[in-house]
């Protein structure tokens, strides 16, 4: 349960309000906006089509074979609300942080750390100042009404600082987070030790699960691992290959200056000698570059 509809959810409807904001509110022109932009694309379009579309393994009443949700449409968004409860924007690096050591936290510690120095080596070469910069006064504001847990950027006391570290981490949790957790749960850890179809729903508030039905049998059933498998290959399976073989590592950003450009290839050849060196240090662990997509596209 708190895998699927707390870690993993937070990683998509709290940031779709971010990338909503940020592509409305800042200007084409903008360093922020030229930064965030590339971690945007195809996702709002996923996210309408996963809860409106008709063959969604999402949006449905459980008559069709492949869904994976057990209780259909109205108890999944139900999930989806109780997950997105859980999360606060400003907890999410913690959480990584207090498992350093295991190898799947090294992973993505490691990610965020070349992501965070490129972001705040970007912010300090276009002098960026969120304490007078209008466009990132009303983003922060328009922000703060939608993303939970959002720090206070214009009024810290170092805002340049805090800014980066809100840019890193929305990019870090749509790309490097979103794509690892997919890689664990369709393609890493197997079906078997953490089906997705369960028919007991989560003790969310102001509901009990009585013991009988906690039974293992009673939680999951034959049919369930079958569907289950029966949509991981059906939808997951190309998760495994970004959209039009665009990764992070090959990510290109519209910055108007060389520096800046020249910025964003150093960012790029980092993240492919991090790469080289995880896949060593962490075996099966390790989920390559190529298999990280740069934005939420599935």
């Amino acid at each position: 349960y708190n895998a699927l509809w707390v870690n993993h959810v937070a990683t998509h409807l709290p940031l779709d309000a971010f990338t909503a904001v940020s592509l409305s509110v800042l200007p084409e022109y903008h360093v922020v906006f030229q930064l965030v932009q590339p971690h945007t694309l195809h996702t709002l379009a996923l996210e309408d089509s996963l809860f409106f579309a008709s063959g969604s393994p999402v949006n449905h009443d459980d008559t069709g074979f492949y869904k994976t949700w057990a209780h259909g449409r109205d108890e999944h968004i139900k999930k989806l609300v109780f997950g997105c409860k859980q999360h606060r924007f400003n907890e999410r690096l913690n959480e990584i942080r207090e498992k350093k050591g295991m190898r799947g936290a090294d992973f993505l510690l490691a990610h965020y750390e070349v992501i965070h120095a490129f972001v705040v080596r970007v912010l300090d070469h276009a002098n960026v100042d969120p304490t007078t910069d209008v466009h990132l006064l009303e983003w922060e504001r328009q922000l703060a009404d939608t993303v939970v847990g959002l720090p206070e950027i214009a009024d810290a006391r170092d805002p340049r600082a805090v800014l980066a570290e809100v840019v890193a981490t929305f990019i870090f949790e749509v790309s490097v987070r979103h794509s690892y957790d997919h890689q664990s749960l369709y393609h890493h850890v197997p079906i078997r030790w953490a089906p997705l179809r369960i028919h007991v729903p989560p003790p969310v508030q102001g509901r009990c699960v009585s013991p009988e039905m906690l039974k293992p049998t009673n939680v999951v059933h034959r049919l369930d691992l079958l569907k289950h498998r029966v949509f991981a290959d059906v939808f997951m399976q190309w998760s495994r290959n970004p959209v039009v073989d665009q990764s992070l590592s090959k990510v290109q950003y519209a910055f108007a200056t060389p520096d800046l450009q020249a910025e964003a290839q150093t960012f790029r050849d980092n993240l492919k000698k991090m790469d080289e060196q995880l896949s060593q240090k962490l075996g099966k662990w390790h989920l390559a570059s190529h298999l990280v997509a740069p934005s939420i596209q599935w």
